[in-house]
């Protein structure tokens, strides 16, 4: 049984004595500093990631907040159901996957959780999308002494309680300025624990200079002829602009890849922190971005997966390494983030260079083709080594990719005209 397995066995195990539970004893006197730095705030909309079973939510005034609270453990919500009634919401969902849209909460809360999290940076990442600007992540953990602490990691290998990682101050410091939050105060609230506050600052990802005539990454300066950067809400009309030039005609006459990113950036699914420009000379030449998803494997697992695009450089600069140059940075980042692997639709000879297989190999169908239909189009790569192991199943391509054509048709009203032609090697 996997780490993230044993954590919501343990919870949904303990979940209807959780008080009184050594856990809930341990936790009880990290809820003063938590509820003390809520009240500095005149209201808004708080999130409880890894709520429990919800006893946080009672210790704040009624009806001065919007309360929502998620945990891993079906057995925790329920409780924190009846302990708190209709004065909070509750979902069952995971710290790496959380099911709200980008920057509507006002506080997020991590609450003697976060050292269950396999993968820290997906988690936080998750946590910064879901803040608006300025936002607070409040983030209280146990906190062993020093000495102990690289012997009680060692020995979380061997938790059944499902324990990933205790953090050192400097650790969860830097961990938290590398995923884009700056740290405002820290302090001990136990022998044993730990209380961060930290705010949303802008995007972490680094610009990332690129020679334009060879595609190549440099990472040390921003001297050369071209940057990756995150996409800016200033860059979205000129980011469509680059696509619906890149695309037109090319799939079906005229396109729709421009509406559907228009789209996706307001889905669940769309991962903010993995949304690129490439930029040279002051004009956007290439952009990349990538949704969750999963595969629903045939042993009743949901497996957490990426998808990507659309991505494309603009057509003049097409066949100088630029396009390989932004897929191989955000596969990078993606990976950075822990992310397990990208699946997507996607030409073998180009991407296979970035190191995607058929994903058949994998074991990995695609939803609704027939079997015995090509499916060579169909295209995997994992970003953890053995993370599909042992995965057969079904892909899942995120409903917000389904546009109309009578949509797209509207949107295209505010483009300049262009001509619609259909040309040998379309598909649609």
């Amino acid at each position: 049984m996997d780490t993230r397995e044993k954590t919501r066995e343990h919870f949904n195990r303990t979940a209807a004595c959780y008080d009184a539970s050594s856990d809930g004893r341990f936790v009880r006197p990290m809820y003063a500093a938590i509820v003390n730095e809520i009240a500095r705030s005149e209201g808004g909309r708080i999130l409880d990631v890894g709520c429990g079973n919800g006893n946080l939510f009672t210790f704040l005034p009624k009806g001065k907040y919007e309360l929502f609270g998620v945990d891993f453990a079906e057995s925790m919500i329920e409780e924190a159901r009846k302990n708190t009634g209709p004065e909070a919401s509750y979902l069952v969902a995971d710290a790496e996957d959380l099911p709200f849209a980008r920057d509507v909460f006002d506080i997020v809360v991590c609450n003697a959780s976060f050292h269950h999290y396999v993968h820290p940076d997906a988690a936080l990442s998750e946590m910064r999308r879901v803040l608006k600007e300025g936002g607070k992540l409040l983030l209280g953990d146990p906190y062993p002494p020093a000495l102990l602490r690289p012997v009680m990691n060692l020995v979380t290998k061997r938790s059944s309680e499902g324990d990933h990682h205790y953090y050192g101050m400097k650790e969860m410091k830097n961990l938290l300025v590398k995923n884009g939050f700056a740290p405002v105060s820290c302090a001990k609230t136990g022998e044993h624990t730990v209380f961060y506050v930290a705010e949303k600052t802008a995007a972490p990802c680094p610009e990332v200079a690129v020679d334009a005539r060879t595609g190549a990454v440099k990472a040390d300066a921003l001297d050369g002829s071209g940057v990756i950067r995150p996409e800016r809400e200033e860059d979205r009309r000129a980011v469509e602009e680059l696509i619906r030039r890149a695309f037109w005609n090319v799939y079906r006459p005229g396109c729709s890849e421009h509406y559907v990113i228009h789209v996706l950036r307001n889905d669940p699914a769309f991962v903010g922190e993995l949304d690129f420009v490439m930029e040279s000379g002051g004009q956007l030449i290439g952009q990349n971005m990538f949704m969750k998803t999963v595969i629903e494997a045939d042993d009743g697992r949901t497996i957490p997966v990426l998808t990507m695009g659309p991505i494309c450089v603009a057509p003049e600069h097409k066949g100088k390494g630029l396009g390989k140059a932004l897929l191989d940075y955000s596969l990078d980042k993606a990976a950075g983030m822990g992310f397990g692997a990208v699946l997507f639709e996607g030409n073998i000879g180009f991407y296979g260079k970035s190191g995607f297989s058929f994903a058949e190999g994998f074991g990995i169908r695609y939803h609704d083709l027939p079997k015995g239909e090509d499916a060579s189009f169909f295209l995997c790569k994992e970003l953890i080594p053995g993370y599909l192991d042992g995965v057969t199943g079904v892909y899942q391509t995120p409903r917000g990719y389904y546009v109309d054509d009578a949509d797209v048709e509207e949107f295209d009203k505010g483009f300049p005209a262009k001509e619609k032609l259909k040309l040998p090697g379309q598909i649609f």
